[in-house]
């Protein structure tokens, strides 16, 4: 009998659940916000669930890669189906810049080299590229670009598709600026050839797996697989590494133009960007924000030219395919 009342009980409250679910009002859609995002949930989710706390907007969030992304935006341009770009180098950005709606920004203190003026996006946070390695395997690790060239590498370097993974695009790009030399495609490719990964989150477990004892990657996911325990050492290039800009970007004719400024007001706010440093191993856009004892930033950077990256990109990517045996030569 009494196991009889408590089911009883148990339906009823079910039923009231239910029933103040359905009363629970859809949002109006004055405050409703479509994002595109390519970041991981592990960044993107506490921001957005704290922009609709503080904001009251609702956000759908849509995931994909960065590429896949920009071109659904370029293909839905006659009837936008988002309102934000959240993600992606600034490189590709570029690339879709007509895709995208003016923004002036938040009034945000940002570094000169983040300020993007006259561009139709915003920077989001830095990402420096380092290179990696298993000290179980090894104990002289590369000790920069220039060495990842080196025969005795061949076959043995992690490293995903650029077509895939922008920061693997990043990546060649940053090799070919920082040593300068007509070869570095044609040498770097020689010794990846075959053993291409697909995605960048493979090159930190071949890595830590011990399948390949080196690796390039991004200096965020590195460090957040070592605080995991993973065995995994960190190179900064002594020629210097890029820390070239992810952003975000209002997209065109989008059916919340207003929630979207907000959006990226918000991201760009001292909040947020003290959370892209402290908790997700990047470094901020702001000028005005230091963090004292931080080792986000252990070795040199050296100068990326954006717009060239931005516009050799597509003969970056095709000279890649024929020295992958995979395009017309």
């Amino acid at each position: 009998m009494k196991r009889l009342a408590l089911l009883v009980m148990l339906a009823a409250l079910a039923l009231c659940a239910a029933a103040g679910a359905a009363q629970t009002p859809a949002p109006d859609e004055a405050q409703r916000l479509t994002v595109y995002t390519s970041h991981k949930e592990e960044v993107y989710r506490a921001v957005i669930e704290e922009f609709e706390r503080r904001t009251g907007v609702w956000v759908r969030v849509v995931e994909g890669g960065t590429a896949e992304l920009l071109a659904r935006i370029a293909q839905e341009s006659d009837d936008p189906q988002a309102d934000v770009m959240f993600g992606g180098g600034v490189e590709s950005l570029m690339a879709y810049e007509h895709c995208f709606a003016a923004y002036d920004g938040s009034g945000a203190a940002l570094r000169e080299d983040c300020a993007f003026r006259g561009h139709r996006f915003a920077a989001f946070s830095r990402l420096p590229l380092v290179i990696i390695y298993n000290p179980r395997l090894i104990d002289d690790p590369p000790a920069g670009w220039a060495d990842l060239l080196d025969a005795r590498w061949d076959g043995q370097i992690a490293f995903a598709d650029p077509d895939v993974s922008g920061s693997s695009f990043t990546a060649l790009a940053t090799m070919m600026q920082a040593l300068d030399r007509s070869d570095v495609l044609a040498r770097f490719a020689a010794n990846v050839r075959g053993h291409v990964l697909s995605g960048s989150g493979d090159v930190l477990t071949a890595v830590a797996n011990g399948v390949y004892p080196v690796g390039v990657t991004l200096y965020e996911t590195a460090k957040k697989r070592i605080l995991a325990g993973e065995q995994i050492g960190i190179v900064w290039p002594c020629e210097g590494t890029s820390a070239v800009p992810d952003g975000a970007a209002v997209i065109a004719q989008g059916r919340h133009p207003e929630n979207a400024r907000l959006f990226l007001d918000f991201i760009l706010g001292a909040d947020v960007q003290r959370r892209v440093q402290t908790d997700y191993a990047r470094l901020t856009v702001r000028s005005d924000l230091v963090f004292e004892g931080e080792d986000a930033q252990q070795g040199p950077l050296c100068a990326y030219d954006i717009p060239w990256a931005s516009g050799a990109r597509g003969d970056i990517l095709a000279r890649w395919r024929v020295l992958m045996g995979e395009g017309e030569p």
